[in-house]
């Protein structure tokens, strides 16, 4: 983990609540980032955890509480604004055009991150800074020989990784990982966790994945979620042996 003590969070959230009707979903949820950490959040089926990262997003309004981002209040602020003050979500497949080439999606976001304003992505394609960007994140996402695929016929693999790519593209200050090797097999999984690995640093993540494996290995920091309530904080070998969080994630007394 990069912060040091004096470090101020890149995400400060405080008493954030979410209710669908008689439920709810996040119970007064604080929660903190720190610059460069990769922070886990655990919890079993049901516990909120989507529902939270969809209000950080800004998909989900909030019923109450405050989310800051960088320092700026930015809880009643839309997606789009959100992203352009440097908070991503990744692995969402919609937001890939699937008639696209690989090279194109990832090109037409690191125009909009450049301000280029085009109604198709063909005139940006002649920016060769712009491409250049965008064949280096291609490479480093592992889809340089994939460029001129079209999205729709990516493996599963593939597109999470291209989605990676678009979110990579507008230079994130905060990257959020829902799931993320949902669906994929041991090699796959495997190429994931190095990408993420080797993007420790550059900017905060915040990571929802189901195996423990992977949580414990990548995770600087480790909050856990139950039923709408975060129950534990702490390093990874501080939360494998807390007895609240066995008890209501891990399973064992």
């Amino acid at each position: 983990m990069i912060a040091t003590a004096a470090a101020q969070p890149v995400l400060s959230v405080r008493g954030l609540i979410k209710r669908f009707g008689g439920l709810v979903a996040t119970d007064c949820v604080d929660f903190d980032v720190m610059p460069g950490e990769v922070h886990g959040l655990i919890g079993p089926n049901g516990a909120g955890k989507t529902t939270f990262i969809a209000q950080l997003a800004g998909l989900l309004g909030s019923d109450a509480g405050r989310i800051v981002l960088c320092g700026r209040d930015i809880t009643r602020l839309k997606a789009p604004r959100r992203a352009a003050l440097g908070l991503a979500r990744s692995y969402q497949i919609t937001s890939i055009f699937p008639d696209f080439t690989a090279l194109e999606n990832v090109l037409t976001a690191v125009a909009v991150k450049a301000g280029h304003c085009f109604r198709f992505w063909r005139p940006v394609r002649a920016e060769t800074e712009l491409t250049a960007r965008a064949l280096a994140i291609l490479d480093l996402v592992g889809l340089a020989d994939a460029r001129d695929k079209p999205a729709r016929a990516l493996a599963h693999g593939e597109k999470r990784l291209l989605d990676l790519g678009i979110a990579l593209a507008t230079e994130p200050r905060l990257l959020l990982l829902d799931e993320p090797m949902a669906g994929m097999g041991a090699h796959e999984s495997a190429e994931v966790q190095e990408l993420l690995d080797g993007l420790r640093g550059r900017f905060a993540m915040v990571l929802i994945e189901h195996d423990m494996d992977v949580v414990f290995r990548l995770c600087d920091r480790i909050s856990v979620m139950a039923s709408g309530r975060l129950i534990a904080s702490g390093a990874p070998d501080a939360i494998r042996s807390n007895p609240e969080v066995r008890l209501a994630y891990l399973g064992e007394d």
